[in-house]
């Protein structure tokens, strides 16, 4: 799943059973409360909120299943809940 959005507003679970989820915006990233964004058998998740913030509600949660998770936002990051072998969060 690839989603380009000025803004993208997850307010709905997403998950893939064999493959890798991108989330990338052209400003900020908002992932409601208790949303899961999830992938299993090794798929990478990547957010990139390219000019503004990355913004997680206290209650979400990310899960790369064996695999890794990169967190990337071009301002503020708040993180919820987040598991992956590899994890990588930077703020430029």
């Amino acid at each position: 799943m690839n989603e380009h959005a000025a803004t993208a507003l997850n307010n709905a679970n997403i998950s893939s059973g064999t493959g890798h989820v991108t989330l990338q915006a052209a400003d900020a990233i908002v992932m409601a409360g208790g949303v899961t964004l999830s992938t299993s058998t090794g798929g990478t998740v990547s957010l990139d909120a390219e000019a503004g913030v990355l913004t997680m509600a206290g209650t979400s949660n990310i899960t790369a299943t064996g695999s890794s998770l990169r967190v990337h936002a071009e301002n503020d990051i708040t993180l919820g809940n987040l598991s992956a072998t590899n994890v990588s969060v930077m703020s430029d």
